[in-house]
């Protein structure tokens, strides 16, 4: 009965599906004009809008200040909310 379990586990396992990770699809340049723990709140130059930036997906932290000029990457989803928002994938400083 052990062997059978130990067998069936494994068959379950072996066909699970990873999920695949998000790919950019869009990006902006923005000003960061407030930091949170896991977002930044960025004024987009090309949507003259404040967005806010969900950065729990980044897999490299870089250390961003208020006012630094920034490309955010993201998978192409806005959430219509106000302000909207965006999960970002990569954020890159633009200048210092």
């Amino acid at each position: 009965m052990i062997i059978a379990l130990a067998f069936f586990s494994q068959r379950i396992n072996s066909n699970i599906v990873q999920k695949s990770k998000p790919e950019i699809v869009d990006d902006f340049d923005a000003k960061i004009i407030e930091m949170g723990e896991e977002s930044l709140l960025v004024e987009a130059f090309d949507y003259r809008k404040e967005i806010l930036v969900c950065t729990k997906l980044l897999e490299e932290k870089e250390s961003f200040s208020v006012g630094d000029i920034v490309n955010i990457g993201y998978d192409g989803t806005i959430t219509e909310a106000d302000p909207l928002g965006v999960t970002a994938l990569c954020i890159k400083k633009v200048t210092d």
